[in-house]
């Protein structure tokens, strides 16, 4: 009966980092991946922020907005409505003639209701609104998509590293 040598401490631990470095670091392909899809969603995210910061707190140029269309969207099992009109700021200044203000409002065609201009290109709003909340979620993931196989390459370097001045 042949017997196999069993492995020595010292090459069980070294198989062991092995192991363990390949799970540290992520590949090529994947840190691509990750950083492309990262900037993505920074594209997305980064140029809304201001915007929607303005429409959670209902900060901008106050005016009228005359309802003209209503519009609604199916999906998922959810409705989303829109009106769609012209908007005047109070001053007179702004005027918008298609502007969408966002809301399964109770309006009629013709109804004219105040709305806040945050500055979004084509939108009005009633009050605060909560758009920030996608906003915010697309910017933490783009950050985590870039940030994480970062930290894990460089922790995986550091591993690396220090495994060979232990030798």
């Amino acid at each position: 009966m042949i017997t196999s040598p069993s492995p020595s401490p010292e090459s069980a631990a070294a198989a062991d980092r092995r192991v363990r470095r390949r799970r540290t670091r992520p590949s090529a392909f994947s840190l691509t991946v990750a950083t492309v899809t990262g900037i993505v969603l920074l594209l997305i995210s980064v140029p809304n922020l201001a915007p929607v910061i303005r429409a959670a707190r209902a900060e901008g140029t106050p005016g009228m907005f005359v309802a003209a269309q209503r519009s609604c969207v199916h999906h998922l099992g959810h409705e989303s409505c829109s009106w769609r009109g012209t908007f005047t700021s109070f001053d007179g200044r702004d005027r918008h003639t298609d502007s969408h203000l966002y809301g399964d409002l109770a309006l009629r065609p013709g109804q004219r209701i105040q709305a806040i201009d945050v500055g979004r290109p084509g939108h009005v709003y009633t009050g605060p609104s909560r758009e920030w909340i996608l906003t915010a979620t697309l910017l933490m993931l783009g950050l985590a998509f870039i940030l994480v196989p970062l930290g894990r390459t460089v922790i995986g370097i550091r591993r690396e590293r220090r495994g060979h001045r232990d030798r």
